[in-house]
C-alpha cells in the first residue's frame, strides 16, 4: 500500500499543481513519513526536517484514520465453476443476490467455461468478499 502512494505521489507534476494539489502531496509525504518512521527511523526522520517540519519526528502524533472512510461501495466477487476460479468482477455491495447470480452467469469467462452445460447448482455466499460457486 505505501508502494502504491508513493508511486501515485511521482505522477504528480508540482511544478504545474494547483496550491489544493501540493497540500494533498505535502499530508500524504508527511503521514507516509510518521507511518514509516518506526521501521527507517533515521532515513523518515531526515525527510521529515526536509519537508521543513520542526521537532523530531517521533514527537508528533501518530496518523488517525476515519472509519466511514474504510467503508466501500464495490465488493469483489469470486466465481467457480465446480470449486475451481474462473472468474472475478466487482458490484456494489448493496446487491441482491439475484443480481449477483445474473451477472456471474453472464459474464463471458464464465460462459465459455461452461459451454453448453446448464448449472446444477448456484451457491452464493456472501462475507468480506462475495463467493459464487456454480455446480455443474
Amino acid at each position: 500500500a505505501v508502494m502504491e502512494l508513493v508511486n501515485a505521489l511521482y505522477t504528480v507534476d508540482l511544478d504545474a499543481a494547483d496550491d489544493e494539489l501540493k497540500k494533498v502531496v505535502l499530508f500524504s509525504l508527511e503521514n507516509t513519513l510518521l507511518l514509516l518512521s518506526p521501521i527507517i527511523p533515521h532515513f523518515c526522520e531526515e525527510l521529515f526536517k526536509r519537508l521543513g517540519k520542526t521537532g523530531s519526528i517521533v514527537e508528533h502524533a501518530w496518523p488517525e484514520y476515519r472509519k466511514d472512510s474504510l467503508k466501500t461501495d464495490e465488493v469483489l466477487v469470486v466465481v467457480q465453476i465446480n470449486g475451481k476460479l474462473r472468474s472475478k468482477f466487482t458490484i456494489m455491495a448493496e446487491s441482491d443476490e439475484a443480481l449477483i447470480r445474473e451477472t456471474a452467469l453472464a459474464d463471458e469467462k464464465i460462459k465459455k467455461n461452461l459451454g453448453d452445460k446448464e448449472p446444477k447448482k448456484v451457491i452464493i455466499i456472501r462475507k468480506k468478499q462475495t463467493l459464487v460457486n456454480i455446480v455443474v
